[in-house]
């Protein structure tokens, strides 16, 4: 937004043209907990290892935003900006259960956990502590079946090995361990809140970065939470665009049944917002390992590496990479998606997890139901504001009323219209665009120059018709 009594161009984005309601750079921008680099820093990444040395730990995963960067680096080959939070509620163990035999001694955990892990201890070798001895996994729910570390000695406190980098010590009572007793955790990650969000991301504005969208990573600890996220966010990138900065975002929203879902974003709105809701099996791509994760990991990667013109449903694009189940399909369980949710699902004869609807909060009637229109027009807006901002202070001739000359009306619409044809309709993103330049205001008394401009989208096709049936043999032959 032009500050009062500055030369400047402003630009109003005008929505409901469907009759229902800063160029986006190759970088898509993430916020979250790391363990390493430092809270409000912003970093550029083009490689995992990188990634990882900067920001993650030595750890079997390297906290879920380090995680999810490297998955979409990993599926989409495009530069990923990332600005640490600092979490103020640490990671926490919960309580530690057996499934097995007694007696049973004890196992237990010290420390804060770096990320969320389904933690599992087997003993493998059974005796006395310092004698018994035992593998651990940290991903227990995987559907494939846990990754065991190497067999270690149980001792009093043990804390190296597989356990180095994750913030936690494993703790070994004195007694007598059974082999074939499997001893289970769940542990949660640091967390942010709204307001350490909110740091990251005015630290995120301050760097000259252009990004696709901005990506809060890791759910908060309850819906109510992640739908104050998703305001927080919202004001954000609402502000954004005021300062000529154009972006959608996505987060990922608290586990809980649909009913409360529903019920916790029932007062949400934005055109700017995508919340994904549920959660599915993902590849990590630095251990290997299968965690449970959000569905806006998946849908955020894939967003990185279509054009921002297509729809992340988009079944002639294939399933989502690294995703090998869903614990909510959509197809299965309808329902989130009519209430404005990204969701995942399953197609019948198709393979693999896909996006349903690439939702975004929009209000009803809004042009912006879709993440793509939000994605052409953010890049539409960029390119026209940038285009009409070559003719500010610019003299220009006018007709005896003193409104615009006719030439140079035209050369203004053939320029502006030029740079948004490059822009959206050259590489595919729109169908046409169009620029006129207002003729009929004063521009000598109100030194004002009205530019309006258009773009016809694409359209996507969300329902098929097919009619399918047998020849009449009989009548064929006669």
């Amino acid at each position: 937004m032009s500050t009062p009594n500055l030369p400047g161009a402003s630009l109003t984005i005008k929505d409901g043209a469907f009759g229902a309601g800063g160029a986006a750079g190759d970088a898509c921008a993430l916020v979250g907990a790391c363990p390493g680099g430092t809270p409000g820093t912003v970093y550029q990444f083009n490689d995992i290892p990188t990634l990882r040395s900067t920001l993650g730990g030595t750890g079997p995963t390297a906290g879920d935003t380090v995680e999810a960067a490297a998955l979409i680096l990993a599926v989409s080959q495009r530069p990923v900006v990332i600005c640490p939070a600092s979490p103020s509620t640490a990671g926490v163990v919960g309580t530690v259960t057996l499934a097995g035999t007694s007696p049973d001694p004890g196992v237990g955990f010290t420390g804060t956990p770096l990320d969320g892990y389904a933690i599992r201890v087997k003993i493998t070798l059974g005796g006395a502590r310092g004698t018994a001895r035992a593998r651990i996994a940290f991903d227990g729910d995987n559907p494939d079946g846990p990754t065991w570390s190497d067999e270690f000695v149980t001792a009093a406190t043990y804390a190296t090995g597989p356990l180095a980098g994750t913030g936690l010590t494993l703790t070994f009572t004195v007694g007598t361990y059974v082999v074939g007793d499997i001893y289970s955790a769940t542990c949660t990650g640091p967390k942010y809140s709204a307001s350490d969000m909110t740091t990251a991301l005015a630290a995120l504005a301050l760097n000259p970065a252009n990004w696709r969208f901005v990506m809060a990573v890791g759910e908060a600890s309850s819906v109510a939470l992640s739908a104050a996220r998703a305001s927080a966010l919202d004001t954000f990138l609402t502000t954004a665009e005021g300062n000529a900065r154009y972006a959608w975002g996505l987060l990922q929203c608290a586990d809980d049944t649909d009913a409360n879902i529903l019920a916790g974003f029932s007062s949400f709105s934005s055109k700017r917002v995508a919340i994904a809701a549920g959660f599915a099996t993902i590849t990590s791509q630095l251990s290997g390992r299968g965690y449970t994760r959000g569905a806006a990991w998946a849908a955020a990667a894939f967003a990185q590496r279509l054009k921002i013109s297509q729809d992340l449903g988009e079944l002639a694009e294939g399933p989502l990479p690294f995703v090998t189940a869903l614990a909510r399909d959509e197809r299965k369980t309808p329902g989130l998606d009519a209430g404005g949710f990204l969701t995942l699902r399953t197609h019948v004869g198709y393979n693999g997890a896909y996006v349903n609807n690439p939702r975004l909060m929009a209000p009803a009637g809004s042009d912006f139901e879709l993440v793509q229109y939000r994605a052409v027009m953010d890049l539409g807006c960029a390119t026209g504001r940038a285009s009409a901002l070559f003719y500010l202070n610019k003299a220009l001739a006018v007709n005896a009323d003193f409104t615009v000359a006719e030439i140079e009306a035209v050369a203004i619409e053939a320029r502006v219209q030029a740079a948004l044809s490059q822009a959206l309709v050259a590489p595919g993103h729109a169908t046409a665009v169009s620029a006129v330049v207002d003729r009929t205001i004063n521009l000598v008394s109100t030194k004002r120059l009205k530019v309006k401009l258009r773009i016809r989208p694409l359209g996507y096709v969300k329902t098929i018709e097919v009619e399918i049936g047998f020849d009449n043999v009989k009548l064929l032959a006669a």
